[in-house]
């Protein structure tokens, strides 16, 4: 009896680690790494806070708060920059980086961080969309310069 309960002991703790395990299936699948992203679903991410800061700008230029609505738009540009150096070729945060330039006016940071999301995520029809207008005020004022 006792060599039954020992077997069942050892096959409680065998099951009990297959079961709370990082990977069920057994076999690593290579998921994880720069393919996790569930560190945009944190409560304290970067990423979070670009996004919360640059809602807010958005929401005070509408209101033509100008003066806070830019300190918004630099709090959010400091956070995609912290959340870009975390995971440097994430195309949603690459897109929102390109966006925050877009909106405080450097057309070419834009550009570039819309290049780099483009190149990750190349069918990304958000992303083509916001580079033909970008490149479009670029060229508007290239124009407007001569």
């Amino acid at each position: 009896m006792r060599i039954i309960k020992i077997v069942f002991f050892i096959y409680l703790i065998l099951l009990s680690t297959k079961i709370f395990s990082a990977e069920n299936k057994g076999v690593f699948e290579g998921k994880g790494g720069a393919d996790d992203h569930s560190f945009l679903k944190t409560s304290n991410s970067n990423f979070i806070k670009g996004s919360d800061a640059l809602r807010i700008a958005e929401k005070l230029e509408k209101k033509n708060k100008i003066s806070k609505a830019n300190k918004r738009y630099n709090d959010s540009l400091k956070y995609f920059i912290l959340a870009y150096k975390e995971v440097p070729n994430d195309p949603e945060i690459l897109s929102f980086l390109s966006l925050v330039y877009y909106k405080i006016g450097d057309l070419i940071m834009s550009e570039i961080y819309l290049q780099e999301a483009l190149a990750s995520n190349p069918k990304n029809n958000l992303v083509n969309k916001r580079l033909q207008e970008v490149n479009k005020f670029i060229v508007e004022a290239k124009k407007f310069k001569n």
